[in-house]
């Protein structure tokens, strides 16, 4: 393997257009229901593992400064993100599909409204982000220097 070509190889996301009529209701008349994800790449990848972890801990965090009050401790609890009760496969997609989202760009809570709402639509889309994330990046062409190349004489 040619490691120099490899390190001066430009590259981009890979993307794919996922089809989701579900979401027709809330799509302008001349918009398609559809999403564009894309892969990520490693670091984005390890965020979106750890993400379960950090929610625990977010969690923690919560209870320790709300002390006994349920009422405070689930009001702090949704401001900062904390989902410690969730399983944390479903935490890690919720970061994926954020991280992944192209069109629409998806944040916190339209991800957990998604996930809520629609599971299916959600497990399709963090799902197809995953599978582009295993083919990894979209190696681009290679450009001309954008100079002409001189004829040759006849």
């Amino acid at each position: 393997m040619n490691i120099k070509k490899f390190s001066a190889s430009k590259w981009k996301h890979r993307t794919d257009t996922v089809q989701t009529p579900e979401l027709a209701p809330w799509c302008a008349e001349d918009e398609k229901a559809e999403c564009i994800v894309r892969n990520l790449d490693a670091v984005e990848l390890a965020c979106a593992n750890e993400a379960a972890g950090q929610a625990s801990k977010r969690a923690a965090i919560a209870e320790g400064l709300a002390g006994r009050g349920a009422e405070i401790t689930d009001a702090i609890r949704q401001f900062i993100g904390a989902a410690g009760d969730a399983p944390a496969d479903h935490v890690r997609r919720l970061e994926l599909l954020q991280l992944g989202s192209v069109k629409p760009v998806f944040d916190l809570p339209a991800a957990m409204h998604l996930a809520t709402n629609l599971p299916a639509t959600f497990m399709l889309l963090t799902n197809r982000i995953l599978e582009l994330t295993g083919m990894g990046a979209e190696p681009g062409k290679p450009k001309g220097s954008g100079k002409s190349r001189a004829s040759e004489p006849q």
